[in-house]
């Protein structure tokens, strides 16, 4: 079971929008500003499974459980995706086809954050219990892992070949998304003074960064997320959680925020739609967005109604 929080379901909901947001040919600076929208989605996801009880299950039936969660409603989307296309007449490579079912870079766009978001979450069960510690140890830790992960990445996986691009995406993008989702389930128990504190620290690394690096791009720090990126999303996602957290719950941001991850890979049909028979939509910014939405939302919608009939006829 798993008590809801409105503040999760409102900061779920703008980072879906801002992911779609970012797929469109909106300006550059507002593209800079929206770039902590993927670190937003790991804190809720965080925050999210802070309130969850779950009994006590072993490791493997753990991970096993959060597969089926994050995997295997990619895989079905994809069989759809390749079948629909091939009809289509658009063909992908079986290179093409094959990344995109193991998640990697390589595959159709997008698909990479369920692999992150299923790497992150097998940390989750452990990150709780150091959760509860005081906030200055769990702030230092946090502070410490990420620097580590930057290390490592630019001393020993960087330029290493294939080897280091998967340590890259085996640590440097676990653990630095790992720590994100606990930054979120810590911050759920925390007031909002210890939080604005967390946004400061976070703010003065991230300004620290961008005066040394004279304003670098936040996305040359993404992939893999290195501390830079990652304080800019905390920020944000601190601040958020702060503004947010008041307020009665509504119908429509807690569908969004439950369909959240179905609605993103829905839009990724939308674009692909548009890319195949129409590219000039994606240059038309808010023509795109509001396709990719709405692509999005009833494409959730309709796998929301299919599902339910789906179980309704299996208990005849």
């Amino acid at each position: 079971m798993k008590k809801r929080n409105p503040a999760i379901d409102r900061m779920r909901s703008i980072g879906i929008i801002l992911v779609i947001a970012a797929h469109c040919g909106f300006p550059d600076l507002f593209q800079r500003i929206r770039d902590f929208d993927v670190v937003l989605l790991m804190f809720c996801s965080g925050m999210a499974f802070g309130l969850s009880v779950h009994p006590s299950e072993k490791p493997i039936a753990y991970i096993w459980r959060r597969f089926k969660r994050l995997v295997f409603p990619v895989w079905k989307f994809l069989v759809f995706f390749f079948v629909f296309f091939a009809i289509s007449g658009r063909f992908f490579s079986l290179s093409e086809m094959a990344e995109s079912f193991l998640l990697l870079a390589g595959g159709i766009l997008f698909v990479w954050v369920y692999r992150v978001f299923f790497t992150s979450s097998l940390c989750n069960p452990f990150l709780k219990e150091f959760a509860q510690k005081p906030f200055k140890e769990v702030l230092a830790v946090s502070l410490i892992l990420l620097i580590v992960n930057d290390v490592l990445y630019l001393q020993f996986f960087s330029g290493s070949g294939m080897i280091g691009k998967l340590l890259s995406y085996l640590i440097t993008y676990s653990v630095g998304y790992a720590v994100v989702s606990m930054l979120g389930i810590a911050s759920d128990q925390w007031d909002t003074s210890k939080r604005l504190i967390a946004a400061g620290v976070f703010g003065i690394i991230f300004f620290g960064f961008l005066i040394c690096t004279r304003s670098a791009d936040l996305y040359a720090y993404k992939y893999p997320p290195l501390l830079y990126y990652l304080s800019y999303g905390i920020l944000w996602s601190e601040v958020l959680s702060c503004l947010l957290e008041k307020g009665k719950a509504s119908a429509v941001t807690e569908w969004f925020s439950m369909h959240a991850m179905d609605i993103f890979l829905w839009h990724i049909f939308g674009y692909y739609l548009m890319d195949t028979f129409n590219p000039a939509m994606l240059d038309q910014m808010w023509l795109c967005f509001f396709a990719l939405l709405g692509t999005g939302i009833a494409g959730a919608s309709l796998q929301e109604q299919v599902q339910r009939i789906w179980k309704t006829r299996k208990q005849k």
